[in-house]
């Protein structure tokens, strides 16, 4: 398999600022960009959820969680995720974000609005 660098640099980037913390809540500023389940669910999953690792499945970010729930995303062609200090400023296309123990945030962004661009699945491990 060829390697993917773009993908391996956000998960190295990211990862060691968010192993550890729990996800207090979540705002959503555009739903459809939740895959499934609903916004709704998604976030009643999701939060309090204590994030454990970060890997990588191909061009597939997965942020594992202390229950072996899996948050599964695509960035696509322009999707972005940050990890920011809580007092900083909402950018204009920001689509969600996860507030997190550490009082930081995970913010994906995306300057494109078509189709599907980032799937969030909350997996619950047999």
């Amino acid at each position: 398999m060829p390697e993917l660098p773009e993908i391996e640099t956000i998960k190295s980037v990211i990862k060691p600022h968010i192993k550890g913390p729990a996800i207090e809540n979540i705002t959503v500023g555009r739903s459809e960009v939740i895959a499934q389940p609903t916004a709704d669910k998604f976030c009643e999953a999701v939060t309090g959820q204590i994030i454990s690792s970060m890997s990588r499945r191909g061009k597939f970010l997965i942020i594992h969680s202390k229950n072996k729930s899996r948050i599964i995303m695509h960035l696509r062609m322009t999707g972005c995720l940050l990890v920011i200090p809580s007092d900083y400023p909402i950018e204009k296309h920001t689509h969600i974000i996860f507030h997190l123990s550490n009082r930081k945030k995970l913010r994906f962004s995306d300057t494109r609005r078509f189709g599907r661009r980032f799937a969030l699945l909350v997996q619950q491990a047999a």
